[in-house]
């Protein structure tokens, strides 16, 4: 009956109007549909961040022209479940895919083999782990590592050699650590590498840092990071300080960080994608890179390990996490 008085309607219009006013109104309201993939390897914060600022982003941008189905997954640091559910999509053949960390990304291009674009995020080095090509561009993550190993000298002075835990099977993990021992070479520090290849192998990578080192740093692993927790107990345990390139790793226990917003980088990700949705050839848009750094502080990790805060850090922190839950802090001022 809806449909019938429809027809009625559109049919008096183009009676009285001519077909153009049907047209017309007929493009106001169609929408084109798009498919837009979101696939990250494991959810920890910033990955998770680089997801929420792209989607809010997207939807925003989208809501006039376009009307948008998300499909998420998530291979749960699985390697073999990524390349699947690489596969799946590639057959899917959706509008853009979003392609959140160096294995989701690497996976992703080699099965859609030119034939989707791609955006990734949360990839510290793209071109060192080959994620190039023709149909694919993003958002780099890559930490200003040199700034953030003098703000750990500005909180130990008299500090010597750093402990850094890596998973070696990620591309972005090893360039990092390779970038690393250059910097902490101008900086006189010595790197102690240790490789640590699934979980159950932090605890024991922990107590090797406290013989060798006297201070722990994470530069954007996601193994380690989806394990952030109980690396901190150890070090917690054994009174060694936790740093991380990763701002959302002093949340769960790293001391303090000067690093990239991560959300933010989701929503630049995110404007690629509704440039790519609008026409935009995808090798027009060039690969971006962070836009600002933020301070976060954490009292009560360092409270653990004896290290304190001077008041103009903390005045200077966009974040602080204090000592007691119940205690108030002036914790941002974005």
């Amino acid at each position: 009956m809806v449909l019938r008085f429809l027809n009625v309607v559109f049919g008096l219009m183009v009676l009285f109007f001519g077909p153009q006013a049907y047209a017309a109104e007929t493009s106001k309201t169609e929408k084109k549909k798009v498919t837009v993939v979101i696939t990250q390897y494991v959810a920890h914060a910033a990955l998770d961040a680089v997801r929420d600022g792209a989607m809010e982003i997207i939807k925003d941008c989208t809501k006039d022209n376009f009307e948008v189905t998300f499909a998420l997954t998530n291979a749960s640091a699985n390697i073999i479940v990524a390349r699947q559910i690489a596969q799946k999509h590639a057959s899917e053949e959706p509008d853009v895919i979003v392609a959140i960390s160096t294995l989701s990304a690497q996976s992703v291009l080699n099965a859609v083999r030119g034939r989707t674009p791609i955006v990734f995020g949360a990839i510290t080095d793209p071109k060192a782990a080959q994620i190039v090509g023709k149909n694919i561009t993003g958002v780099t993550d890559k930490p200003p590592f040199k700034d953030q190993l003098l703000f750990v000298q500005e909180l130990m002075p008299d500090l010597k050699k750093i402990a850094v835990l890596y998973n070696p099977g990620e591309d972005n993990s090893r360039a990092a650590v390779a970038e690393l021992k250059e910097i902490m070479k101008e900086l006189n520090l010595q790197l102690i590498d240790i490789a640590v290849s699934k979980s159950t192998d932090i605890p024991q990578g922990v107590a090797k840092a406290t013989q060798e080192a006297e201070a722990i740093f994470i530069a954007n692993d996601n193994l380690v990071a989806s394990s952030f927790e109980s690396l901190v107990r150890a070090a917690n345990a054994q009174k060694i300080p936790v740093f991380a390139s990763d701002i959302m790793l002093v949340k769960r226990g790293a001391l303090g960080m000067r690093g990239i917003d991560y959300y933010q980088t989701g929503q630049q990700a995110g404007m690629q994608v509704c440039q790519i949705l609008e026409g935009v050839d995808i090798q027009d848009i060039p690969v971006g890179h962070p836009a600002d750094l933020k301070l976060y502080l954490n009292e009560k990790a360092a409270g653990i390990v004896g290290i304190s805060f001077s008041q103009e850090l903390l005045k200077e922190a966009d974040k602080v996490i204090p000592l007691q839950e119940e205690k108030k802090v002036n914790s941002r001022k974005e």
